[in-house]
């Protein structure tokens, strides 16, 4: 697939940074932990299928939503970041700071966040 290798390229060469996942696209707060688990581990595999040498160190929720016990499993994965949107925030956040869920060390990127 022309895309597919255009993609390898770019990975390859850093452009672009490859994020995980969950495999169907469900929405991770409403699944059982096991089911969680097996949506994300299809994700990891059909990346590694078609970028063998890359590896996901961010994450995305489907449809941004947002859970604790979620954060939890995707924390366990050895994952290291998540986009997060703002509205799970407590209070608003700023986009010149960045921003780490309290006890389990995974950062925050969100579409409010500023590259400095």
């Amino acid at each position: 697939f022309p895309v597919t290798i255009c993609l390898q390229k770019l990975v390859k060469a850093k452009r672009i940074e490859l994020v995980g996942s969950a495999y169907y696209h469900p929405i991770l707060p409403l699944l059982n932990k096991a089911e969680a688990l097996r949506q994300i581990k299809l994700n990891q595999e059909a990346i590694k299928k078609y970028f063998p040498t890359s590896t996901c160190r961010g994450f995305y929720l489907p449809e941004m939503a947002y859970s604790l016990a979620v954060a939890k499993i995707i924390k366990s994965l050895s994952y290291n970041w998540l986009i997060l949107d703002p509205i799970h925030c407590p209070t608003k956040i700023k986009s010149d700071e960045y921003y780490q869920l309290k006890n389990l060390g995974l950062k925050i990127v969100s579409p409010e966040i500023r590259s400095k």
